[in-house]
């Protein structure tokens, strides 16, 4: 049975808003020759892109996408760096990126959708990277 990739990790410590912090993950993808996961090469990427939303609003019109982090170019750009070898994406977000949307919220599900896009554009990858922002009440 081939390794399969995860959809959505879930980051358990919640990040207080308005503050800058970051993650790091390993992207892969499947190698159906050998039914395992490998590392996806700099190189091999045609895109790799980021979208940043708010979960509970994210259905309305307008609505849930973060300081305009909407299929954002992070290929060695923006919020990211990528290895070129090893598939190491470091992603990381300023404090105009971790607001709270729903002020009467206390904790706010946010995700970060990662695309990754090879083999010359006919196959990609999408990782959900999912994290809670802490309503700091005294933060302007």
């Amino acid at each position: 049975m081939p390794t399969l990739l995860k959809i959505r990790y879930q980051i358990q410590e919640p990040r207080a808003e308005k503050t800058a912090w970051g993650f790091a993950l390993t992207l892969y993808k499947p190698d159906w020759t050998t039914e395992t996961l490998v590392p996806i090469t700099a190189a091999e990427l045609t895109a790799l892109t980021l979208t940043l939303y708010d979960e509970a609003t994210i259905g309305a019109v307008g609505a849930g996408i973060i300081n305009a982090v909407n299929d954002e170019n992070i290929l060695n750009a923006g919020h990211g760096t990528l290895h070129a070898t090893s598939g190491r994406l470091n992603v990381g977000f300023h404090d105009a990126d971790n607001p709270i949307v729903t002020a009467s919220t206390d904790l706010e599900v946010h995700v970060a959708l990662i695309e990754a896009t090879f083999n010359a554009g006919l196959d990609s990858i999408r990782q959900e990277i999912v994290f809670s922002i802490k309503n700091l009440s005294k933060v302007a």
